[in-house]
This record gives C-alpha cells, sequence and structure tokens, in this order.
C-alpha cells in the first residue's frame, strides 16, 4: 500500500510511504519548514542521550513484539503474519499506533522501530562512521559515493529472523529514486 495515493482512503493517519528521497526531503522543507534529519540526529532521537545508548528505541530488552514496535512477527509475509497485517499480508499502521508508550525513545518518538524506514539526508557509505573520529558532532556524509541514501529504522516488512534490522543502530542505503512501501520519512525542525 501506498498511503499517500487516493487509493489508500482510511489510510490518512499512516505514516507516507512510498517517496523517493527527493520527494522526501522537499516534503520536510516546504510543509514543515525543516529537512530530513542527518544520521547522527536520526539515531540520537532513537537512541537517546549517553549514556543512554539504547539497543532498540525503548531500552535493551525486552526484544521486539507487536507491543513495541510494527514489523512481519511471524515472517510469511501473508495475510495475519505482521503486526500491521492486513488481508494481503504485512502492512504500515496509523503513527502512534500503539496505546502504551512501551516503544517509545527516550523522547517520546514513536515508531523509531518498525512501520517504515526512514529516509536521512547522508549519502550511504559503509566507512563514514569509522572516519568520524571523538568530537565529531552531528556528522552529515555529504560525498556521493555510489550514489544512494541512508535510511534509519526497521520496517513492517522486517521478520523476526530480521530482528536486528529494528535496533536504532542498522542502517540501509537504497538509491534515491526508489519508491517502496517499507520505506518513508521523518522530518525536523530546528527550533
Amino acid at each position: 500500500f501506498c498511503n499517500w495515493t487516493p487509493a489508500a482512503a482510511g489510510r490518512e493517519t499512516h505514516p507516507i510511504n512510498c517517496v523517493d528521497w527527493a520527494e522526501s526531503q522537499q516534503y520536510c522543507q516546504s510543509w514543515l519548514g525543516g529537512d530530513l534529519p542527518t544520521e547522527a540526529q536520526w539515531e540520537k532521537a532513537a537512541r537517546g542521550a549517553d549514556p543512554d545508548q539504547r539497543k532498540y528505541p525503548w531500552g535493551d530488552t525486552p526484544l521486539p513484539d507487536c507491543t513495541r514496535c510494527n514489523y512481519d512477527v511471524n515472517g510469511a509475509f501473508a495475510a495475519g503474519a505482521g503486526c500491521g497485517s492486513v488481508t494481503t499480508g504485512p502492512a504500515t499502521w496509523p503513527v502512534g499506533n500503539l496505546l502504551t508508550t512501551d516503544g517509545d525513545s527516550a523522547y517520546g518518538l514513536k515508531d523509531m522501530a518498525g512501520n517504515v524506514r526512514e529516509w536521512t539526508l547522508d549519502y550511504g557509505s559503509t566507512t563514514f562512521y569509522g572516519q568520524c573520529t571523538a568530537g565529531c558532532t552531528d556528522p552529515l556524509n555529504t560525498t556521493p559515493g555510489g550514489g544512494q541514501r541512508e535510511t534509519r529504522g526497521g520496517s513492517y516488512s522486517n521478520t523476526t529472523a530480521e530482528i536486528l534490522i529494528l535496533r536504532t543502530v542498522e542502517r540501509a542505503a537504497y538509491t534515491p529514486t526508489v519508491r517502496l512501501g517499507n520505506i518513508g520519512l521523518r522530518c525536523r525542525r530546528t527550533p
């Protein structure tokens, strides 16, 4: 499902998905007066401040379950398989759908694990973080390298076998023109 299309009536409270990197950045800048977060900003929002450094937005334990995040808990990618499942298989659920704060980050942010992966400002790189040493504050990888852009967070399509993908440090680079149902956005604003 692409939640922003006319065919998605009734999904207005679900995250925006099926948008490429440029569309995501334009939305954040034009509609909200902000931008996409850097990877470092996204990770801090998900993990908390030092020395907290949580493995998951809610802490180091327990492992993810449907009371904390939306993912393909049964690993079947079929009807009834995911936390946010619909008749066709795992899908997004409304933003902040949980009735508890069990899955919230230290800053009270919702859906930092599961639901949809989220675009960041950074270009993709497997070595960039290793190059950033002590004293490196809010780094932004502006080197195109292979041209991919980083996403953070897990999604509804991640299975229990892929549970590590729901960790706050997980990253994955994609071609910036790709539009997938499991990739969306989260904007940041500077106060």
